[in-house]
């Protein structure tokens, strides 16, 4: 779409390459704020503007370090196998291989309270997501750069530990959030941002002392934060990992902490959902509806910038 109307100029991306980024912002920017978007959450804008806006630089990087061949048939050949290799085109350039982050199968430490609700990848483009949600571009941006793996298990209690009802609510579910950072500098950033946001998403968010631990095998840092549905725990530990328990009581979290730390069996894989969370939206037809009117707008903002250089 854009070399089509690049062509009367005599130009295209592949000839033009610092084009996409000098007209990526504001084109993103006035979609963003149109009614379309304005009251969206952050994931939705996220995940409706990424094929339009990483997905566009992504074609570009590519066509410059490969041509139509990388850019075109290489990329169905070889597909970006999350939302980081899109976002970061380099590392899709050089095949950069993340080890899987893992969450081992910890229901038999749940004593029969919970039950497993949902599963995930949770990628860059939904930290990013997150973090502009409860922070601000330039840090979402800089620090989901730094992103290197991520998943999570929610569990729903059971009868036994509440009663059973048919659209739970958050009150009702437990997460369990592991994430990999690339230097203890971002892992310590991101375990810092997330706890902070808890005040955000809580009526009442309480900070408390965390569990005493000694000897060493004890995270390198921790927050423990009370809220109305139970505690909000972070650690990060000094492999980079940042370890998220919400809504499991103190007792129960440092079980779960401590078998993510030793490994053990994995998930059954057809207990678990695949793809990451933002991505998992476009399964859905009312989604598609909605990003094929973000694309729409990009696009009519595009061509207003080109026509006017």
């Amino acid at each position: 779409m854009v070399d089509y109307i690049l062509a009367p100029l005599g130009r295209s991306v592949q000839n033009t390459p610092g084009l996409i980024y000098q007209m990526e912002d504001p084109a993103v920017k006035a979609t963003y704020d149109s009614e379309l978007l304005h009251g969206a959450p952050m994931i939705l804008r996220e995940a409706g503007t990424f094929p339009y806006r990483a997905g566009l630089i992504f074609e570009g990087e590519l066509l410059q370090k490969g041509g139509k061949q990388m850019a075109f048939a290489g990329a169905f050949a070889r597909p970006p196998r999350n939302t980081h290799e899109v976002l970061q085109p380099k590392a899709y350039i050089d095949g950069e291989k993340l080890p899987a982050v893992r969450v081992p199968d910890v229901r038999s430490l749940l004593s029969g309270a919970y039950e497993m609700y949902d599963s995930g990848s949770v990628g860059e483009l939904d930290v990013r997501g997150l973090l502009k949600q409860y922070g601000d571009r330039i840090v979402a941006d800089d620090l989901a750069s730094a992103w290197r793996g991520g998943a999570f298990v929610t569990f729903r209690r059971t009868p036994q530990g509440a009663a059973r009802v048919d659209d739970p609510t958050t009150a009702d579910l437990a997460l369990l959030y592991v994430s990999r950072w690339q230097s203890a500098q971002s892992a310590e950033r991101f375990a810092h941002l997330y706890a902070t946001a808890v005040g955000q998403r809580y009526q009442k968010a309480v900070t408390q002392p965390p569990e005493s631990c000694a000897g060493t095998e004890c995270p390198v840092s921790a927050v423990q934060v009370l809220t109305e549905e139970g505690p909000v725990i972070v650690e990060r530990w000094a492999d980079n990992t940042v370890l998220v328990a919400e809504s499991f009581d103190a007792s129960t979290a440092a079980k779960l902490s401590n078998a993510v730390r030793q490994g053990g069996p994995a998930m059954q894989a057809e207990s678990l959902q695949p793809g990451e969370l933002s991505l998992r939206l476009c399964a859905l037809p009312e989604f598609s509806a909605f990003q094929q009117a973000i694309a729409t707008r990009i696009l009519d903002e595009v061509e207003k910038q080109l026509n006017q250089r």
